[in-house]
């Protein structure tokens, strides 16, 4: 449970956004991690106001305050533990990037188990919040420049490299084709009629 608060939540994506920048020298990051958890914190909590759930009416192991839905723990483990994973495992090899999203998954879901079996929130609340929480990690990264995990790098260096490719692989097949064309050709040429 503690590892969705928001404290620790907060915490934890200044100090992964702190390692970046001393790695890289890229300010964005810090922007990256603010939208990614200031973001989820406000939408939970306009959702929350609007839908008006109350929380179960079952022994509750521990004090919980506010409305239910959506599970705001849960959301938030879902947003920022991506939202880690993802800075984290830039220019990664396949396999830390994978298990640093394995683990992202994994805290997730043991926050969203964690507030059910904690009896403050019902399955449905605890699903909302991982929706919420994935859902908005998505969204954010894809604004950030997710869609080749480098943050802050233009788009335009990424078309651009295929781009690049797909010219380099045309003029080979045209060269080919010319080759063919001319052979095709001179063997026509040299044959008696």
């Amino acid at each position: 449970t503690n590892l969705g608060s928001t404290w620790v939540v907060l915490l934890v994506l200044t100090i992964v956004a702190t390692i970046d920048f001393v790695r890289r020298r890229n300010g964005e990051v810090y922007a990256f991690v603010a939208a990614v958890g200031l973001g989820e914190l406000l939408l939970n909590n306009l959702i929350k106001v609007l839908v008006h759930r109350e929380r179960p009416a079952v022994l509750q192991l521990m004090h919980a305050g506010g409305y239910s839905f959506p599970s705001g723990h849960t959301a938030a483990a879902a947003a920022a533990w991506s939202a880690v994973a993802l800075v984290l495992g830039r220019d990664r090899r396949k396999p830390v990037r994978a298990a640093l999203a394995a683990g992202a998954a994994l805290i997730a879901a043991a926050v969203a188990t964690s507030r059910a079996l904690l009896g403050v929130h019902w399955v449905s609340d605890v699903l909302g919040g991982l929706a919420l929480g994935w859902g908005w990690f998505l969204l954010v990264a894809i604004i950030f420049g997710g869609r080749v995990q480098r943050l802050g790098d233009p788009a335009i260096g990424v078309v651009g490299e295929s781009a690049d490719q797909s010219a380099g692989q045309s003029a080979d097949l045209a060269r080919t084709v010319r080759r063919a064309s001319i052979s095709t050709t001179t063997s026509t040429l040299k044959e008696p009629t």
